[in-house]
């Protein structure tokens, strides 16, 4: 009886053993349960935070490349509008270089007039420089005559 009795004493103690032991692993694992859960936790709000980051970030980036298309819109219309003027402009410089050719064919056409024999003496007509205002124009040959006629009558 007494070694039944040792038996079961050691049988006990190794019961409570195992028991000790298996409640200390119990406790570390609800331990690491919670560290484990704390950590889903805060993985789980890291994720909800970058989740609103990036939309903002998309959303940001969004506005910025619309604002980029408005600017790219503005600056075609711009290019072409300044297009549009050097067109104009080279236009309107070749109209101005047409009536000054014009102008000068008919300064020199005045001058061969006026240094042909009956026509009068030849007359200098000064060019007027672009920053100078231009000068008279010299006496039509009309007007020469319509004084000499004037002179005529009254002598």
């Amino acid at each position: 009886f007494g070694i039944a009795l040792e038996n079961v004493r050691e049988e006990l103690e190794k019961e409570r053993s195992e028991h000790s032991r298996t409640r200390a692993e119990l406790s570390n694992a609800h331990h690491e349960k919670a560290e484990v859960e704390r950590e889903v936790s805060r993985l789980s709000e890291e994720r909800e935070e970058l989740i609103i980051s990036h939309a903002t970030a998309v959303d940001g980036l969004r506005i910025e490349l619309d604002r980029a298309r408005h600017r790219v819109s503005a600056a075609e219309e711009d290019a072409n509008l300044a297009l549009d003027l050097a067109k104009g402009s080279a236009e309107s410089r070749e109209q101005l270089e047409g009536w000054l050719q014009r102008a000068l064919d008919e300064i020199e056409h005045l001058r061969y007039q006026l240094s042909t024999p009956g026509g009068g003496q030849l007359v200098s007509v000064p060019v007027a420089t672009p920053k100078q205002k231009p000068p008279p124009p010299p006496p039509r040959h009309e007007d020469q005559q319509q004084e000499q006629q004037g002179q005529n009558a009254t002598a």
